[in-house]
C-alpha cells in the first residue's frame, strides 16, 4: 500500500492540468522508468514532488 508520502504527492498531482500532469509522468518514466507514483522509493517521491512543486510555481508566475 502506499506510504505517507506517496499519497501526499498524488494529491498534489490532482489539481494539475493534464499536460502538467503529462510533464510530470515523463519525468518518472524518464529519471525512474515508472509512471506510477506506488513504485517510487522515498528519495525518488521527493524528487517528484519538488518537480511538482516547481510547475505549479511557473504556473502560478503565468496566470499573475
Amino acid at each position: 500500500s502506499a506510504t505517507a508520502a506517496q499519497r501526499d504527492l498524488l494529491t498534489l498531482m490532482k489539481p494539475l492540468d493534464k499536460a502538467a500532469r503529462i510533464k510530470v509522468l515523463d519525468f518518472m518514466r524518464r529519471e525512474f522508468s515508472t509512471a506510477m507514483v506506488i513504485e517510487l522509493k522515498p528519495d525518488q517521491v521527493y524528487r517528484v514532488r519538488r518537480y511538482v512543486e516547481t510547475i505549479q510555481r511557473n504556473e502560478e508566475k503565468e496566470r499573475a
